[in-house]
């Protein structure tokens, strides 16, 4: 998972990452953005998933959700699920929905770094 850091033109914290991986850096520069605590509350359930003490969360946001378990994190466009239904309906499956930008995952020590990466860059 390649990706980059850097602030826009406002100041805002913005996340660059390699197309199979951009929802991630859309959910951070939105969702997350310099949010330290709610950067600190992911960090924590990611380390208690690790642990093992839990076994799953979900944060939803206004436009992604992200989904944590015991082995990877997913983050998803909520209109996602929506399209996928809609997927369902269409006559020919060559015709799928792109979605691309609206959905991908990695592996929760994968997660963990990068969101102690994310926490360090806007804590500056």
């Amino acid at each position: 998972m390649e990706y980059q850091f850097s602030y826009d033109e406002y100041d805002r914290p913005l996340a660059d990452f390699s197309m199979e991986h951009q929802a991630i850096g859309y959910w951070l520069s939105s969702e997350v953005s310099n949010n330290l605590s709610l950067c600190e509350e992911i960090l924590t359930v990611v380390e208690q998933l690790l642990a093992g003490r839990i076994q799953q969360r979900e944060f939803s946001g206004q436009q992604f959700q992200l989904l944590l378990s015991s082995e990877e994190a997913e983050v998803r466009d909520q209109a996602l699920a929506d399209e996928k239904e809609y997927a369902q309906d269409l006559p020919d499956e060559s015709l799928e929905l792109y979605d691309e930008e609206s959905q991908a995952g990695c592996g929760l020590e994968d997660f963990l770094e990068l969101m102690q990466s994310w926490f360090e860059f806007i804590s500056e």
